[in-house]
Parts: C-alpha cells; sequence; structure tokens
C-alpha cells in the first residue's frame, strides 16, 4: 500500500521510480518464499510496521513545526531498501540499509 499509491508516478523521485521493477521483483520473491518461514515474515512485517508508524509520526511531527527535510524524504526510501533487504536480499540495496542506519537517521530527523 505505501509503495503504490494514486499518482505514484508523478510524485516519486526519479531516483527511486527506478528502483520499483525491484521492488516489485522483492515482492515476488517473499510471496514465493512464505510458505517457507512465516513466522520470520511476520517478524519482519512487524519491525516495517513500526518504520512505517516513526515515518509518519515524522511526517507530522515535521509538518506540525513547518519543517519540509529532504532527510525525510530520503527515511521513506530508506525503509523500502529495507524491505528489500529484509524480504529479499537476492535484489541487492541501492545503499547500505539497517535498523541502525534508520535508527540513525530518524534520530537526526527528529533531534
Amino acid at each position: 500500500d505505501q509503495l503504490i499509491q494514486p499518482e505514484f508516478i508523478q510524485n516519486t523521485p526519479a531516483k527511486w521510480l527506478r528502483r520499483f521493477p525491484k521492488y516489485l521483483a522483492g515482492i515476488e520473491y517473499r510471496l514465493e518464499k512464505l510458505q517457507d518461514n512465516r513466522a520470520k515474515d511476520r517478524e519482519l512485517t512487524l519491525e516495517l510496521a513500526t518504520r512505517w508508524k516513526d515515518y509518519q509520526a515524522a511526517c507530522q511531527t515535521l509538518s506540525l513545526k513547518g519543517i519540509d527535510d529532504s532527510r525525510l524524504l530520503e527515511y521513506r526510501w530508506m525503509i523500502e531498501e529495507f524491505r528489500l533487504s529484509s524480504f529479499a536480499q537476492k535484489y541487492k540495496t541501492i545503499t547500505p540499509v539497517s535498523a541502525t542506519r534508520l535508527d540513525r537517521l530518524k534520530s537526526k530527523l527528529m533531534g
């Protein structure tokens, strides 16, 4: 739901739009592997849901402060890269990403 929304083509920076084939291939790969390890999939899904909530909270906080921060956009797409890394490692990420890196970026945003 977060990846493909109304007008996503117009609203997605070209750098990240070019990654959509990888993201979609990652979704397909995840679905193929789902039967093999449902518990791990559930665990990663919860982790990503937390990351998405963090992003939404950062959006709201910065918006209330009247801040338009390019790092927020970076954080949003790093979540997609983290999703790819978590569920389909064979599709390499554009840059190194981990829970720790996401935490650091979130701290910078909210700090």
